[in-house]
């Protein structure tokens, strides 16, 4: 049996599929029981309750072979930082009581660093307390930028102009979910690492947001214009949404550390961290989001 956390989100949905279509027992775990349905109409077990709880945690992982964590996205917590070390503390314990001898957790890119990385602060705290669980075999995968997070320009690409915090000539992989999903659910069918081990995922290939903004206006249909604005000026957008003070100032940290070089400064591309997925193929998919 494996379980999965964060089964309905853009990873964990396809890491369910994968392993149900592998003739495996799944177990899952996520906020929204409706979006879980279809999962469980598939074949899945669904469990509600609560992650910061490790009782209801070590029920979840009991007795099974293979675990894929991660902690949930969580955009209007109080604080953002709280939320993380709540969620690992809780699966650590669990993990620490109810072991399970393979476990691959999703990181981030930018996890290496002890300060200053905001929102993937967090992720080094969970890497760190991960690797003091023993009796496991831990796979900790430190994920590139998402290709799904270009959903939040939909509103602007029809206006020709996408302003965003990044700097528009900072290279970075991208990496579409689909591929981390399946990345995790090789590993924990063929149980191929062992102790604690590290690995990146990072895209076909490293892109700057002006060839972002080219590639998405090409599948789109509009020629678009990327502007770089500083952190502060996106403050009220992020509001808008429903950010919390706490996941902005994560956020606006993030991006600072990305644009000052202390993001990929160790990441190395490889055979094995570069996956199939490109932008150009990706992208035709935001044209169904955009504003009717």
């Amino acid at each position: 049996m494996y379980v999965v956390f964060g089964a309905t989100g853009n990873t964990g949905k396809p890491l369910t599929e994968a392993l149900l279509k592998a003739g495996k027992k799944v177990r899952i775990v996520a906020r929204d029981v409706q979006k879980a349905q279809s999962l469980v109409a598939a074949g899945a077990e669904f469990m509600p309750g609560d992650i910061y709880d490790a009782g209801f945690v070590g029920k979840v992982i009991q007795g099974a072979e293979g675990v894929f964590f991660m902690i949930p996205p969580f955009y209007s917590a109080p604080d953002f930082s709280a939320h993380q070390h709540k969620a690992t503390d809780a699966f650590v314990a669990a993990l620490k009581q109810n072991p399970v001898p393979y476990v691959v957790a999703l990181s981030s890119v930018g996890a290496h660093q002890p300060s200053g990385m905001g929102v993937v602060q967090g992720l080094h705290y969970m890497e760190q307390q991960l690797a003091t669980v023993t009796g496991v075999n831990l796979l900790v995968l430190r994920a590139a930028y998402f290709m799904e997070n270009l959903y939040g320009w939909a509103g602007m690409i029809p206006g020709g102009t996408v302003y965003y915090t990044v700097v528009a000539d900072v290279a970075m992989p991208m990496v579409a979910t689909v591929d981390i999903a399946a990345k995790a659910a090789a590993h924990l069918l063929a149980k191929d690492f062992s102790g604690n081990s590290l690995e990146y995922v990072l895209g076909p290939r490293d892109l700057t947001f002006a060839e972002v903004a080219q590639i998405v206006g090409e599948a789109t249909g509009f020629a678009l214009n990327y502007v770089h604005v500083p952190v502060e000026a996106a403050i009220p957008a992020m509001q808008q949404v429903g950010m919390s003070d706490s996941m902005i100032h994560s956020m606006n940290e993030f991006v600072s550390a990305l644009n000052a070089g202390r993001v990929l400064d160790v990441v190395t591309r490889n055979a094995a961290n570069t996956t199939p997925t490109d932008l150009k193929d990706f992208a035709p998919a935001l044209r169904y989001a955009l504003p009717v």
